[in-house]
């Protein structure tokens, strides 16, 4: 897959899609997902495009293929039996105490139609940033943002701050964020982070 950066955007070049299976889900209720989860089976919810929603299950081998850092908002592609459709993973619930997934939603798109999806906020320029050289403490607040794209292949990979010429004390808000055309902030009046300055020892 081929990037290009734009306006503190990273944005894909093509769109990559992965095959997963899913299994419709025959029982609804808290038991049978707690079952389903003792046999290593996520539930999930399948929706968008103005069609039914649909409850399923996916092993956490074939989640395993799509986790990671692009989790919420690379394309790619389902399996339901005979089916298929294309999707981005909109939102996963994860155990507090095992950070195993707990349920995950799935958001159909279509290639050339808007979409909103989770973007990962980075932080660049840390070893740079006058109130982190400081010895101040960056508190995270944000750490992802929702954006809609006029089309899937528009949405950003991630959503980077540059903090390497902040100072402590400094508060970062939502509005940081530099949007080419065809995507706008979905997560507006919100604070992204603030640099915490170093405590000051009584003498």
């Amino acid at each position: 897959m081929t990037f290009f950066q734009s306006s503190g955007i990273m944005f894909r070049k093509e769109i990559v899609v992965k095959s997963v299976v899913l299994e419709i889900r025959e029982t609804l209720g808290k038991g049978p997902a707690r079952r389903a989860r003792t046999a290593e089976k996520i539930p999930c919810s399948v929706y968008g495009l103005k069609q039914e929603p649909v409850a399923c299950l996916v092993t956490e081998k074939n989640f395993a293929q799509i986790q990671g850092a692009d989790l919420y908002n690379v394309p790619f592609e389902i399996k339901m039996g005979d089916q298929s459709s294309t999707v981005v993973c909109r939102d996963v619930q994860w155990d507090p105490v095992t950070n195993k997934p707990l349920h995950i939603d799935f958001l159909r798109v279509q290639e050339g139609a808007p979409v909103v999806a989770r973007v990962p906020v980075e932080f660049v320029g840390m070893d740079k940033c006058p109130g982190l050289r400081q010895k101040g403490t960056l508190n995270v607040m944000l750490r992802f943002v929702r954006l809609w794209a006029k089309s899937i292949d528009h949405m950003p990979k991630k959503a980077f701050v540059d903090i390497s010429e902040t100072e402590a004390g400094t508060t970062l808000n939502s509005d940081i964020f530099v949007l080419p055309e065809g995507v706008e902030l979905r997560d507006a009046d919100k604070t992204v982070a603030k640099i915490i300055p170093p405590r000051i020892k009584a003498s």
